[in-house]
């Protein structure tokens, strides 16, 4: 389940209105589950993802849609000016703009990248503060009761599970 719609996502990191068919929820979802989810660790992300009252409201409004906005304006960034079709990959081109050279386009993409990893730090000093002050409700971050980390193949490559340790000493990698 997304966090947020692609409405919302447009309003929050867009300067100007797109349309919402270039922003799907599967892109929303793509973003949150690659950042979102490691951030949070997973089992404060769950308990937030079903959470049915409002108990996280300021985590979420605050921090997450933002942060979730700037990384879903990310992951679509490249696909914007670009339609695939049975005819092939094309450029959409309209005349009354100019287009950006390849290396334009790779520093704008790092600044989206920049800004949301920035969103990131914030949301994150905000758990980190709410854990460190006894807020029971964020017991769940950095508890990996219940999580089993494997090792895994990805795409050819080894990646080595992780093992975790008390949530004093974070956790580390094997």
């Amino acid at each position: 389940m997304a966090f947020m719609t692609p409405t919302e996502v447009i309003t929050e990191a867009f300067k100007r209105p797109i349309s919402t068919d270039l922003v799907t929820t599967q892109d929303i979802e793509i973003a949150q589950w690659k950042y979102i989810r490691p951030a949070l660790t997973e089992n404060l992300y769950e308990a937030v993802v079903t959470n049915t009252g409002s108990v996280y409201d300021t985590l979420i409004d605050t921090y997450i849609k933002p942060t979730l906005a700037y990384y879903t304006k990310h992951i679509i960034y490249d696909e914007i000016d670009t339609e695939i079709s049975d005819r092939g990959v094309s450029k959409l081109l309209n005349d009354d703009t100019n287009k950006l050279s390849q290396s334009q386009k790779l520093d704008v993409k790092e600044t989206i990248l920049n800004k949301a990893n920035i969103l990131l730090d914030k949301m994150m000093d905000y758990v980190v503060q709410e854990w460190s002050d006894n807020n029971t409700i964020y017991d769940l971050y950095n508890d990996f009761t219940d999580v089993i980390e494997e090792d895994k193949i990805i795409g050819g490559i080894l990646i080595k599970g992780k093992t975790f340790v008390n949530r004093d000493d974070q956790w580390t990698k094997n």
